[in-house]
């Protein structure tokens, strides 16, 4: 897997490579806190959950969710469009000259049918502002 920032949109771009047509779906987070949209640490809260400004968040944000659905075999290109919450958090690791720790997780389910493949990868997302 191959992937590229656009610095314009914040958007990520994958590249895949596929032997059959199918459907690609992917969810890709980023740890809540140092560069996420709160940032402060306190006493503990429940499993999935860290304090922040005062109150229990969650521990990871959504960064990006979607599908897409590949009609050709071959090379596959697609592209993640973060939500707010992710550009803000991109802003701030850029402004201190940092990358962004993103997972994410890209599943494929062929049409052929069968049990659908996923994998996990983590991305250092950097770029300047």
């Amino acid at each position: 897997m191959g992937a590229s920032l656009s610095l314009a949109t914040y958007a990520i771009t994958f590249v895949e490579s596929v032997v059959d047509p199918g459907t690609f779906s992917w969810v890709t987070t980023f740890e809540n806190g140092k560069y996420g949209v709160f940032a402060a640490r306190g006493k503990k809260c429940k499993a999935g959950l860290i304090r922040l400004k005062g109150k229990c968040r969650p521990a990871r944000v959504l960064f990006a969710k979607g599908s897409e659905t590949v009609s050709n075999p071959g090379s596959v290109t697609f592209t993640v469009k973060p939500t707010r919450a992710g550009v803000k958090a991109l802003k701030k690791a850029f402004k201190k000259n940092k990358g962004l720790p993103v997972t994410a997780v890209i599943t494929y389910q062929s049409l052929r049918g069968g049990r659908p493949v996923s994998r996990m990868q983590s991305l250092i997302v950097k770029g300047r502002r």
